[in-house]
């Protein structure tokens, strides 16, 4: 703490202990770099000042605002939470962990994080800073993923956790695994160094341990971007990756070949779309890789000369190319869009 106080980050969500701003700042810096994170917290905060003006908000909106952010799930769990909490709970966040948990979208840290933050609960935060610098420090040497080793460590950050300044020591020993005691340490100008585990047995690079290995999956997406009268058909996603995001009609394969015209015309009949079409341009393979997923993308750039007739209206959507400027797309489509034509 006495480091922290000679390091204090100038973040705007460490200046409130209002629950709605800390929880919000929480979830957006989830799996998120602060660097990244901070300017949608603040364009979020201008927008939406509190829980219920969020929960007012159009789920297109609210996606169109996180847009970039990745993680989409969060995005639609936070609107569902604020309007939990304007609907059913009057505005107000529940003022304890216990309540808080029960909260969708918001995990053990998460509400420890609020609680502490918010009502100064004496509940311990553990997430991957301060993972590594109790591990470090303490010689952890089981690995992080298993449940009694998670168990473990919780326990022991809520014995260390001070009991008067909660909300300040879990700040402190957060920002410390960021800053001091990171991925690439600062070891020799550590106020810890002198008793830590790690440094001394010459473990720190090795630790924490973790055994199991990311699995990615690959999968290549074929986007036919169907064109008439200057007009583009999306539709909105709304399952998998990127849900409540727009696309084109999506043709999934299980190689990076590129499509035949058959392949194309059954796509467009399986969307209720009969006409003729010719193909004018398709782009190059892009490349987006995600936590778990590798996609291999390519973009096909349809025209259609008579008018489109679908049965399931509801689902597509023509729009020009200044209007679709107003849709949340994955960010994985920033450089088809920023070169249509």
């Amino acid at each position: 703490m006495s480091w922290h106080h000679q390091n204090l980050p100038d973040y705007p969500w460490k200046k409130t202990n209002d629950p709605y701003k800390i929880w919000l700042s929480e979830i957006i810096m989830q799996q998120t770099r602060i660097a990244q994170g901070t300017p949608y917290y603040v364009k979020f905060v201008k927008k939406y000042p509190t829980v219920c003006s969020l929960a007012k908000a159009s789920e297109d909106e609210l996606m169109k605002m996180w847009e970039g952010l990745g993680y989409y799930r969060r995005a639609k769990h936070l609107h569902e939470t604020a309007k939990y909490i304007c609907g059913e709970l009057d505005g107000s966040f529940p003022e304890n962990y216990k309540g808080l948990i029960k909260l969708k979208g918001i995990g053990p840290y998460s509400a420890a994080a609020i609680a502490s933050f918010a009502y100064k609960e004496v509940c311990a935060v553990v997430d991957g800073n301060v993972n590594r610098v109790l591990c470090r420090y303490f010689g952890i040497v089981n690995a992080i993923d298993e449940l009694k080793t998670k168990k473990l460590i919780q326990e022991l950050a809520q014995k260390l956790i001070d009991r008067k300044q909660p909300d300040s020591y879990n700040q402190a020993i957060m920002d410390f695994g960021a800053k001091q005691c990171s991925k690439a340490p600062k070891c020799k100008q550590c106020v810890l160094s002198g008793s830590c585990y790690a440094f001394k047995e010459e473990k720190v690079k090795s630790l924490p341990v973790k055994n199991k290995k990311l699995k990615v999956r690959e999968r290549y997406f074929h986007y036919l971007d169907v064109n008439h009268s200057g007009k583009h058909l999306i539709r909105k996603r709304t399952s998998d990756i990127w849900e409540g995001l727009f696309e084109f009609i999506l043709i999934e394969k299980n190689n990076d070949l590129k499509l035949s015209k058959s392949a194309i015309n059954k796509a467009l009949l399986e969307n209720g779309i009969s006409a003729s079409f010719k193909l004018k341009a398709f782009s190059k393979t892009n490349i987006w890789k995600l936590t778990h997923q590798k996609i291999h993308g390519n973009f096909y750039k349809i025209e259609i000369k008579e008018k489109i007739q679908w049965q399931n209206k509801q689902a597509h959507k023509m729009v020009s190319l200044k209007e679709l400027r107003n849709f949340a797309f994955p960010k994985f489509f920033d450089e088809y869009l920023n070169n249509i034509e």
